[in-house]
Parts: structure tokens; C-alpha cells; sequence
């Protein structure tokens, strides 16, 4: 997004630039069906985004939420199908990943256990 991240952004901005990614992008980016914003301070883009008709999913970041999409994301990159086109940066988020456990069993990335800094 023009190199900035949408929080860091004016809300309008934000908007806006949502909008134009949705409406230039969606018709090569036939997998992206939703946007799950982060719920803390969300409320107001949350409800502007969804007047504009885009599909708003709830998703958190504990364990429930991440766990089935970081066992597939492992999955991926253990057997070497994780496509990020050679992109360095990419390929250092994927080297860099670490997971955390709780008790059931569920895993979810973790900064913290992170072996190389940013």
C-alpha cells in the first residue's frame, strides 16, 4: 500500500486506500473474499469499510483463531510449498517464524520466541 502500513494512516486515508486496493486488485486476486481488521480501536473504519461492501470477518490473534491457519502455514513451509517468489524479505519472515503451544495442542506464531531480530 504505497509503502505504509493502514495504521499508520488517517482514518480517511485508510479507508480510501482500502477501497482502491479492493477495487483495483479484485478482479487478479480471486482468493482474497474477506478483510479481518484488528478489533482494539476498529469500530469506526470497521463500519465505514462495511458501507462499502466489503466483507468483514471476525478474527483474533489468540489461539483459537490462528491456530488451524499456523498449522497450515507450517505445513506449507515444511514441505517447501510456501511460494513467496524468491522475495527476501518474505523469505526471511518464513525463516524466521516460531510458534508457541498451549496446553490442547494449539499453535500460533510468537514474536517473542523469534530467533533473529528485526
Amino acid at each position: 500500500m504505497r509503502g505504509q502500513s493502514l495504521a499508520a494512516m488517517p482514518l480517511r486515508q485508510a479507508e480510501a486506500e482500502v477501497t482502491r486496493v479492493q477495487r483495483d486488485y479484485r478482479p487478479m486476486v480471486k482468493t482474497v473474499e474477506s478483510y479481518s481488521p484488528y478489533r482494539t480501536f476498529a469500530g469506526e473504519i470497521v463500519q465505514h469499510l462495511a458501507d462499502e461492501g466489503l466483507n468483514l470477518v471476525q478474527f483474533g490473534q489468540g489461539f483459537l483463531s490462528m491456530a488451524a491457519p499456523t498449522a497450515e502455514l507450517e505445513r506449507l513451509s515444511v514441505s517447501r510449498n510456501l511460494w513467496h517468489g524468491g522475495h527476501p524479505v518474505l523469505r526471511w519472515n518464513a525463516s524466521n517464524v516460531a510458534v508457541r503451544h498451549d496446553p490442547a495442542g494449539n499453535i500460533k506464531p510468537d514474536k517473542e520466541r523469534s530467533t533473529v531480530s528485526a
